[in-house]
């Protein structure tokens, strides 16, 4: 018969909250529009536009990991549901008498 194969649930999801706890610490509040008002010396400008542009694919990124968070915690929920489906599938065939088709 094959091998069986084991997940550890709860490891999964601590990794996810992990995760998740870690997206917070990534919310930005920049704005780019102040600087431009205290600043008018091109090499600053250049250096403040490449920073706006920075926090814009952070936030795109923050949002990527969160998406990506809940889609890992919907895959590991449904992985529960199916070994639990499975088991009591396996368990009613076995406890259950079977009849021999001959």
């Amino acid at each position: 018969m094959g091998k069986e194969v084991a997940v550890n649930i709860s490891e999964i999801r601590a990794g996810v909250n992990k995760l998740r706890g870690s997206l917070t610490g990534l919310h930005t509040k920049f704005n780019a529009k102040q600087g431009f008002k205290n600043t008018n010396i091109p090499p600053f400008t250049a250096d403040l536009e490449t920073v706006n542009q920075s926090m814009k694919l952070l936030e795109k990124y923050r949002l990527l990991l969160e998406e990506d968070s809940e889609v890992l915690s919907d895959t590991v929920e449904t992985m529960r549901e199916n070994d639990e489906q499975l088991a009591r599938r396996n368990n009613s065939v076995r406890n259950e008498p079977q009849r021999l088709h001959v």
